[in-house]
Formats: structure tokens, sequence, C-alpha cells
């Protein structure tokens, strides 16, 4: 993957967390991306809550599931058994997405909490935005004490 464009000519960003797939923080960033209507917005999340899981990564005999998720209108979403660091890594290199090119951006949160200091060796949100630039795609993680 070259380039970072989708088939419509928008940019393509791959939005991703460690709070799960139905996460509030998810949700209100992929609805601002949507309402921006600057890009194109793809959604691959764990199935559930994997706060504090670092960069670990699935391995071995175990095997990740993926299926769709409903995200919000407009957007194509899964959600994946494994950490946000699989999911990335799983949308980047298989063919559970349409697209024929590299996203432009990886966005990874809005994550429950701080991602500073010490935290962020132990956040799994700061690792599905490492896992991006591991692969060549720019990545940003966001997060917010709330």
């Amino acid at each position: 993957m070259a380039s970072s464009g989708s088939d419509n000519g928008l940019p393509i960003v791959l939005v991703t967390n460690d709070d799960g797939s139905t996460a509030p923080g998810l949700l209100a960033l992929a609805d601002v991306l949507i309402l921006g209507g600057k890009c194109q917005v793809f959604v691959c999340a764990p199935d559930q809550e994997r706060s504090g899981v670092s960069h670990s990564i699935t391995s071995g005999e175990n095997l990740l599931e993926a299926g769709p998720v409903g995200v919000a209108k407009g957007i194509l979403g899964y959600e994946v058994s494994g950490s946000p660091a699989d999911c990335v890594s799983l949308a980047l290199t298989s063919d559970m997405f349409p697209w024929k090119v590299a996203p432009a951006l990886v966005l990874s949160g809005i994550n429950k909490g701080c991602s500073i200091g010490y935290h962020m060796f132990y956040s799994g949100t700061v690792a599905g935005a490492r896992e991006a630039v591991i692969h060549g795609v720019p990545a940003m993680a966001i997060s917010l004490h709330w």
C-alpha cells in the first residue's frame, strides 16, 4: 500500500482504542471525523476493554476473532478479540477493509484517562498508535482525563 487516498479521493483514517468498540471516546472521535467530511473513516477496535495491555500481540496457537460492529452511520467497523496493537496490525495487513491503499493516519483513542508519563508504557491506546508507526503509517494517540 503506497498511497493514502480512498477510491472517492478522501484520505483514509483508521480509528482504534483500548477501551473497546463501543467506548464513548471512540464513538465521539469517529462522529467528529465523519461530521468533518474530510476523510473516510474506518474503525478496528477491541471487542472489550483492553486498558493497560501495553504492546501485547496475539501469537502462537491463539486465534484472533473479528466481526463487524455498528459504530456510526457511514463507518465500516470491526471489533477484534485482541489488543489495540492486534487491531491495527490486522487492519493494515489483512483484507478486512476494502482499501487498496494505506490509511493516511491512524488515530488511537479517545482514551478514558491520561496516557502520560510512565502510563504511556502500559497504555494500549499508545500501543495502537505505535503499531501503526511500525507499519509506516503516521499515528496519534489521544487521551482525556474525565
